[in-house]
């Protein structure tokens, strides 16, 4: 603690004579000194965790603890109402490691614990999707369903062997298109060239039209009314899977 002895000088360490930029201070070199002890230890006292707690409280978003927050990685929507029904089946069980990370989500707050007894006991299915949802930073169920099926319905892996040219960039992957021709899709952050076969696998085959109005171009389609049929239609092919 010599840093912060150096800032104050003995008269004020003696009489308290701090002002709160001082104490601000003094909690920030703390915060440094703890944090250096979490990195060196495997463990950590209840005290010096209770203290951490108090200098550097956890950050809650959507009503759940950052340090519990998933980023958003390409996924099936199927693994995520999977997900969903574990979580539902530990909360119903009575899991106190599941519930307390959603305690602040608006489900579980401002109520009693009696209260979030009884809403543990009565928690439903859709509830579980909803906490789901939080955890990947979306506040409701069908907004990460949303951006998943926007992400994801293009992809298939029983199609991989399908696909004609990969691409990290649709800068790149536009640049081939126009040259070599194709269609153009996007799967996350992925921009693939394929043929009519993987289109086949879709189920998309049927909407000729559809896809020669758009250019063969799902990135960006020349035409949005045909785009939002073939848009519609791939999202029923993907929800059936």
């Amino acid at each position: 603690m010599l840093i912060p002895l150096v800032w104050w000088d003995f008269a004020d360490i003696l009489f308290l004579r701090f002002s709160f930029l001082d104490i601000l201070i003094f909690l920030y070199f703390c915060n440094q000194v703890l944090k250096g002890c979490l990195y060196s230890q495997k463990t950590v006292s209840p005290f010096l965790s209770i203290f951490i707690s108090f200098i550097n409280p956890p950050i809650v978003s959507n009503g759940v603890k950052k340090d519990v927050m998933k980023e958003l990685c390409p996924m099936r929507l199927n693994q995520l109402k999977v997900e969903a029904k574990l979580l539902h089946k530990r909360l119903k069980s009575g899991s106190a490691n599941s519930l307390e990370v959603y305690l602040n989500h608006p489900i579980f707050r401002n109520l009693s614990s009696s209260q979030i007894e009884e809403k543990r006991k009565g928690i439903r299915l859709k509830d579980s999707y909803h906490l789901i949802a939080s955890t990947y930073g979306f506040s409701r169920w069908e907004d990460l369903k949303r951006q998943v099926i926007k992400n994801d319905m293009l992809y298939r892996s029983n199609g991989v062997g399908l696909i004609h040219k990969w691409f990290k960039s649709d800068a790149e992957a536009s640049k081939y298109h126009i040259q070599y021709g194709g269609y153009l899709l996007q799967f996350w952050a992925d921009y693939v060239i394929c043929g009519v076969e993987y289109i086949r696998l879709l189920g998309l085959h049927h909407y000729a039209e559809e896809w020669q109005a758009i250019g063969y171009n799902w990135i960006k389609p020349a035409d949005q009314e045909a785009y939002q049929k073939l848009y519609q239609k791939a999202t029923l092919q993907y929800t059936l899977l």
